[in-house]
């Protein structure tokens, strides 16, 4: 039986959206991408909680937020949101400030 948090994610500093370009969960890889060349890493897809957690430099949490305790949330740095992962747009939220190189 899945475990049943209330996730809610902090206040945002930063965001980017990445759109879809047409093809099938391109708005996402577009997003993992962007973090990996950004030092950052990123957890999977948790349908249907709307939210993938990140955080800075590897990733060393549970892959699926439901997974996740008290202290793990306390742990990560963001979080990739979308309502519709599969075509729709994905947005990037940082919760510390950051400035694109």
């Amino acid at each position: 039986m899945r475990r049943t948090i209330n996730f809610k994610p902090r206040a945002l500093k930063f965001k980017k959206t990445f759109e879809n370009t047409g093809s099938t969960f391109s708005g996402l890889y577009a997003a993992e991408k962007w973090l990996r060349e950004n030092g950052f890493g990123s957890g999977s897809l948790d349908y249907p909680n709307p939210y993938i957690a990140i955080t800075k430099e590897e990733y060393n949490l549970p892959y699926k937020i439901h997974n996740f305790d008290m202290a793990d949330i306390s742990m990560i740095a963001g979080v990739i949101y979308s309502t519709d992962y599969r075509e729709g747009n994905v947005e990037v939220w940082l919760y510390d400030e950051y400035k694109e190189p």
